[in-house]
């Protein structure tokens, strides 16, 4: 009974997408020529571009947006103590990390007190 129950929710909530995205497609701008469809678009996550990479002890950030509050990026072990913090820019995009010992870190992107990325470092 209750996988009857999980199955039809699955299709009505498929359906319902369904019935959204087209009625969202069949739409046009009034007056406009235009063929193409109009959709709505989710404000990207501008962080989502961020890169990590490392070597000779060295995290190298890419793709990092330009802001004018500080972003940073925050070094945390595995069990969650705090190692290092540094501002990072497009221009100051290395933060050097060969003081570490072997084991498992993260690091966490950071803008306005609020995650936006995090990688882990195995050493």
């Amino acid at each position: 009974m209750k996988r009857l129950v999980i199955i039809c929710s699955m299709l009505a909530c498929t359906g319902i997408a369904h019935a959204q995205t087209t009625a969202m497609s069949e739409n046009s701008w009034e007056g406009s020529d235009n063929k193409y469809h109009r959709a709505l678009v989710a404000q990207p996550n501008d962080f989502a571009g961020i890169e990590m990479s490392f070597s000779d002890g060295k995290a190298t950030f890419s793709g990092i947006p330009k802001y004018k509050r500080s972003v940073l990026a925050i070094v945390t072990n595995a069990e969650g103590e705090f190692i290092k913090q540094m501002k990072i820019t497009p221009e100051e995009n290395v933060m050097d990390l060969h003081r570490l010992h072997n084991g498992l870190y993260f690091v966490t992107i950071v803008y306005r007190s609020q995650s936006k990325k995090a990688f882990t470092l195995n050493l």
